[in-house]
């Protein structure tokens, strides 16, 4: 292989591997924001982790997210909206309606529900979480 070859094809590798490592970080921010914005966070912990955020298009807001959390960083989550602890009506987590199976399939052990402020027509913001509080299933509704 000549020199001058040799350099393109090694340029090449180089750039793909640059637009690779470009996809997957904004691929994990673009996530981290839908969480931020699920609980209006402006700094969203860094204990988040493994989050899938899915979005239903329709006229209203429907955005679901699973994620990881550390315990210490939870209450960080409901700090923002006026939530109310409630009874949760489901065994695992991916029997909310809304779960759009998302993360893992946790049992839930704590519900919180909230109306978003943002929320002048109505809506909901409902957040799962096992009995460690690491595993969060959270839902927001905006009508």
């Amino acid at each position: 292989m000549s020199t001058e070859r040799s350099k393109v094809v090694r340029f090449s590798i180089a750039g793909i591997a640059v637009l690779w490592l470009a996809f997957v970080c904004l691929s994990w921010w673009y996530v981290r924001g839908q969480v931020g914005y699920l609980f209006d966070l402006k700094d969203v912990p860094w204990s988040v982790q493994s989050a899938h955020c899915k979005s239903i298009f329709t006229s209203d807001t429907l955005l679901t997210c699973a994620f990881r959390i550390s315990a210490d960083d939870f209450s960080r989550l409901l700090a923002n909206e006026q939530f109310s602890q409630v009874p949760t009506e489901y065994k695992r987590a991916h029997d909310f309606p809304m779960a759009l199976d998302l993360g893992d399939d946790f049992v839930p052990a704590f519900h919180y529900s909230a109306v978003p402020k943002d929320a002048e027509h109505g809506g909901s913001l409902d957040v799962f979480a096992d009995a460690s509080k690491t595993r969060v299933l959270a839902h927001l509704y905006i009508e």
